[in-house]
């Protein structure tokens, strides 16, 4: 829909610099090989698309508050593919104050979070508070930067082109690299890549690319799946996309990333639970042989991991160990993080408290629960976001999570047989990024909205 007249879409003077630089800067959040300082440093990680993001805004400021020849716009919250995201983030403050009144944020071990004899202002940013007021801002900024900005800054034919011209140029060479790289150490065992320019640190032979670790590339590769759609809806083009997404897929599958199998079976329950309902007979037996072969990929892919399998054999030891207070063994040290949390929640059912279940306690508590296995101060949360959603929202918040990404795309003003093609990725897209947190959710989210926006309205026209 919408394809025959995207040549009569305006191409004007608004896509200038600042739009071009805020491209750069959102197609270099993904590529964690930019990282050029550790996270533990400043709470955040310090990668080259920061620095562009702080151009961006400083930009941005100049433009609106210094700048008498422009008009300050402040966006509306309950515009229709921005409330659902906005109600989820009016409930998980509810379900942070849930967190306060049940002791939430504070800290077992006395050892973390000190500050003895520090000013008031290092005692606040050395208190348990402190990260998780910086986790809501960190959710009102994703969304904002990466979702609702797009709207403003990339609004005409030149800005869209560039955009995904560059996204997509960016990506393939990642991949690109990513198998040289993999080839090189398959076959002289000499690694090319590290995972972060920082510490330069090689992963062995698991493919990664620009991505930085392996969980993050197997996150990028469906991510860059979605900006070949993305593209093909634009332009009007139909590509060997299918061909792509095989070689992604086993890219995929040569990160032997425990998080992206999770993930992936996490989508496939996600478009179980959202989607079959309303799947027609004709599209049910293509799905229900896709799906079947996508699993069979992953368990072979899991079976076929020396370092998945070594995690399963050792799983049976963590609630032992957890009980009991032994050492965990080194590979529960590096999971303690994602197994802490469930521990704790199943806990908190055999003894019939059923609130947290359901309403969360709030943004940062993962981090400050799993704090008791660390004696320094620092961020610990899950490399699940499975289970850091659900444990700071809950079963409620998890749901406003899910629609939070979901409804804005269901109403878009496009034909149904797009919008179905369009849910199932996002189902995809959301279900790997529940198995490895990504920005790459919010920058799919935000490119999704700005191509089919700019082709209605340009529909609209003709």
């Amino acid at each position: 829909m919408f394809h025959s007249n995207r040549k009569k879409m305006d191409s004007n003077k608004e896509f200038d610099f600042l739009g071009k630089i805020y491209v750069w800067s959102i197609v270099f959040e993904p590529l964690l090989f930019f990282v050029i300082f550790s996270q533990a440093l400043v709470g955040i990680t310090g990668n080259v698309s920061r620095i562009l993001q702080f151009i961006v805004i400083l930009l941005l400021l100049y433009k609106y508050l210094l700048s008498y020849k422009s008009r300050i716009k402040i966006f509306n919250p309950f515009f229709k593919q921005y409330r659902w995201y906005f109600f989820y983030l009016s409930f998980a403050l509810i379900s942070g104050i849930f967190g306060v009144i049940s002791n939430a944020y504070t800290p077992t071990l006395s050892s973390s979070f000190s500050s003895t004899n520090a000013s008031s202002f290092s005692s606040f940013i050395n208190s348990p508070y402190a990260r998780p007021l910086f986790e809501y801002f960190i959710a009102f900024y994703y969304f904002a930067y990466f979702v609702i900005l797009p709207q403003s800054l990339l609004r005409n034919k030149d800005a869209i082109d560039y955009c995904l011209k560059i996204f997509i140029r960016v990506f393939f060479i990642s991949f690109f690299i990513g198998v040289v790289d993999y080839l090189s150490e398959a076959l002289f065992q000499i690694a090319l890549v590290p995972r972060h320019f920082w510490d330069w640190q090689h992963v062995g032979l698991r493919f990664h690319g620009l991505a930085g670790e392996p969980r993050d590339a197997f996150v990028y590769l469906f991510f860059g799946f979605g900006l070949l759609l993305l593209n093909e809806k634009w332009s009007g083009n139909r590509g060997s996309k299918y061909f792509w997404f095989l070689l992604f897929f086993i890219a995929a599958m040569l990160t032997q990333s425990a998080s992206g199998f999770i993930g992936l079976i996490i989508a496939v329950v996600l478009i179980i639970v959202f989607y079959i309902p309303r799947m027609s007979m004709r599209l049910l037996i293509p799905f229900i042989v896709t799906g079947i072969i996508i699993s069979a990929a992953s368990i072979y892919g899991i079976t076929n991991s020396e370092r998945i399998m070594d995690y399963l054999k050792l799983a049976p030891n963590a609630l032992k160990a957890i009980e009991t207070g032994i050492t965990l063994p080194y590979l529960l040290q590096i999971q303690i993080v994602n197994i802490w949390p469930i521990w704790i929640r199943l806990l908190e059912i055999m003894q019939l408290n059923l609130i947290p279940l359901f309403i969360g306690t709030g943004m940062g508590s993962t981090s400050i629960a799993n704090s008791v296995w660390y004696s320094e101060n620092g961020v610990f949360n899950p490399h699940a976001n499975i289970i850091r959603v659900a444990f700071e929202g809950g079963i409620i918040g998890t749901m406003l999570y899910i629609k939070a990404f979901l409804q804005p795309l269901r109403e878009l003003p496009i034909y149904q047989k797009n919008k179905n093609e369009i849910i199932i990725y996002m189902l995809l897209i959301l279900g790997v990024n529940f198995g490895h947190r990504s920005s790459t959710l919010f920058i799919f989210l935000g490119l999704t909205l700005l191509v089919y926006n700019a082709l209605y309205k340009d529909h609209q026209k003709s």
